[in-house]
């Protein structure tokens, strides 16, 4: 047998990134979430840390953070609707989630040996939501809005292979999705660290959320601030 062939699978349960470069040079842009990559996984993956909210709840930004050897985690900024018609935002909430275990887990089959893909669907969690200011969740959105809408394929043509790492999957109103791997630079590296700061925020003390409040909104700014080419 080819050994590419048998090796093929090792290299994608593994969690490599296969992506497209001369070598592995930092984008600008996020890029289009692969229509045949593992989807059940991140379908799983975005049911347990995202799900289904009551109807006075909606999302308007969130970023979704596959690690490769460890739980998956997210952080969403939620908007609050009002009961009363016409029905409209009268605050935000900063929700942060995480998986007890990983979603991606591995079950020994009854031959011993064997190992098969079993993921956990239903993973316990851990979760803090707290309120968050209504100014300045609309600058995190503009923010979040101005790196995901220029997701984009990139031109060149090689593939690389990068190893670990950290799948990063970002969301914003209306319907607008980006992914990006273990960024080091460029807006994408700039959103995750500003996911980072919300994540900050929301296990903080009270007491020390003004501070992180402001870094959160310098780097919206820094982001908003990129002009892409």
């Amino acid at each position: 047998m080819c050994p590419w062939l048998i090796l093929m699978p090792l290299l994608f349960f593994a969690g490599i990134e296969v992506l497209q470069g001369q070598a592995a040079q930092e984008l600008d842009h996020l890029e289009p979430i692969p229509p045949y990559e593992d989807r059940e996984y991140g379908q799983t993956v975005w049911r347990a840390l995202i799900k289904e909210r009551p109807l006075e709840l909606s999302s308007e930004l969130w970023m979704i953070v596959r690690p490769s050897f460890s739980a998956e985690y997210a952080i969403v900024l939620q908007s609050v609707w009002s009961d009363s018609r016409p029905r409209q935002v009268i605050r935000f909430q900063l929700r942060w989630v995480e998986a007890k275990e990983a979603v991606w887990h591995w079950q020994t089959l009854p031959d011993g040996q064997t190992m098969a893909l079993d993921l956990r669907k239903y993973p316990e969690i851990n979760e803090i939501t707290v309120d968050f200011p209504f100014e300045a969740g609309k600058e995190i959105s503009k923010a979040w809005a101005h790196v995901v809408r220029h997701t984009r394929y990139r031109s060149a043509a090689n593939l690389v292979l990068q190893f670990d790492g950290e799948t990063y999957e970002f969301y914003v109103k209306p319907n607008l999705f980006g992914p990006t791997w273990s960024p080091k630079s460029g807006p994408p590296a700039m959103l995750v660290t500003l996911g980072a700061k919300l994540i900050a925020y929301v296990k903080a003390p009270p007491a020390e959320r003004p501070s992180l409040l402001e870094e959160c909104l310098r780097k919206a700014g820094e982001i908003q601030s990129y002009k892409y080419k």
